[in-house]
């Protein structure tokens, strides 16, 4: 039953700046199927791969973080990451997959130096194209360590959609524009409640 509703689901197309798009290979960008196929995916040639194949040729710790077909992966040793990437792409043709070279790079993140007489180092800000960046810092204890925060590309474009949407409804009385209001923040607190992310839920965010 899932298999025939995904594959009407990927004959369908998907609807984009009023246009039905038919990628000739794949689910569709902006199709609500994506994910699932994505995640199938993902399940099968990636998360598998990392506890079987990956982490126990690994000297130190490692961990990965994915959102469908988008994914994380952090190594304590740079050349456990220079090994991975070597064959990463060979592990994904197997299935007929791809990796994206453009959104593929390597990006060190060492911990600064906190006290006198550490180490050089320096705490990198890597943005990703879903929903959160990950940011080199103190957390809340005041030791180093990565901190996920709202993209704050995403953060404006939710931002400015309420704006239009009080605009566009200014008609509308005061009880059911609030009501719609908390609608819209409740949906954005489910999606970026987090650990270490609440200026970001206190909708201020990053000038």
């Amino acid at each position: 039953m899932i298999t025939r509703l995904i594959g009407k689901w990927l004959q369908a197309g998907g609807w984009e700046e009023g246009k039905v798009s038919h990628p000739p290979k794949g689910p569709p960008q902006v199709g609500v199927v994506s994910p699932i196929p994505s995640n199938i995916d993902g399940h099968e040639v990636l998360d598998k791969s990392l506890v079987k194949r990956i982490q126990p040729r690994c000297r130190g710790h490692t961990f990965m973080v994915r959102f469908a077909d988008d994914f994380i992966m952090g190594f304590e040793h740079v050349e456990d990451a220079r090994k991975v990437m070597r064959v990463i792409d060979k592990r994904f043709a197997r299935f007929g997959l791809k990796v994206n070279a453009e959104n593929t790079r390597l990006v060190p993140c060492k911990r600064p130096p906190l006290q006198k007489g550490d180490p050089p180092g320096r705490a990198r800000d890597v943005r990703f194209p879903w929903a959160h960046a990950l940011l080199g810092g103190k957390a809340l204890r005041g030791s180093f360590g990565v901190k996920p925060q709202t993209a704050r590309k995403r953060f404006r474009r939710a931002l400015d959609s309420i704006g239009q949407g009080c605009r566009e409804n200014r008609h509308v009385r005061l009880r059911e524009l609030w009501a719609a209001l908390n609608t819209k923040l409740r949906g954005h607190d489910a999606d970026d409640a987090i650990s270490e992310n609440s200026r970001m839920l206190g909708m201020r965010g990053e000038k």
